[in-house]
């Protein structure tokens, strides 16, 4: 049955069953989230269950603590980013090879050489005794083409 009208209701200003949601402080998530820090991290400083913090940003906000933090942190990822080009122009070799290798497809070049920059020198053998005469036969021919005989 409905309370009557005009007559206010005894439990009006009395807080009915559940725990007082917390407070949350948007200026210090935002801090967290520009900076990168999980949602664990950040439920841990604001001293809140990461479930209960994930469910105060959909209720408030209308997204959960992952695209929430994507659009907050996305500001710290350009100051980041910022940061690496003014240290980059300013000279700084370290940030310069990075930043080529990670916008440029820059990359280190190994090679591996000899003495002098010489051919690796390597040794095989062949055990003729293993080959078979069809084997033996093309290996004569390449022979004869590679070393002709003078005066034949």
């Amino acid at each position: 049955m409905p309370w009557p009208k005009g007559k206010p209701h005894p439990n009006k200003d009395k807080h009915i069953g559940g725990r007082t949601e917390k407070t949350i402080d948007y200026k210090l998530l935002d801090s967290l989230c520009k900076i990168q820090c999980t949602g664990q991290e950040c439920a841990d400083i604001l001293d809140i269950h990461y479930d209960n913090l994930n469910e105060h940003l959909k209720r408030h906000m209308g997204k959960g603590f992952t695209e929430y933090a994507a659009i907050k942190g996305a500001g710290g990822k350009r100051s980041l980013r910022h940061k690496q080009f003014q240290l980059a122009m300013k000279g700084d070799r370290t940030m310069l090879i990075w930043l080529g290798k990670q916008y440029l497809g820059q990359a280190e070049k190994h090679e591996l050489s000899g003495p002098g920059g010489a051919p690796i020198k390597t040794n095989s053998t062949i055990s003729m005794g293993q080959l078979s005469d069809a084997e033996l036969d093309v290996l004569e021919k390449l022979h004869n083409q590679l070393n002709p005989v003078k005066g034949a």
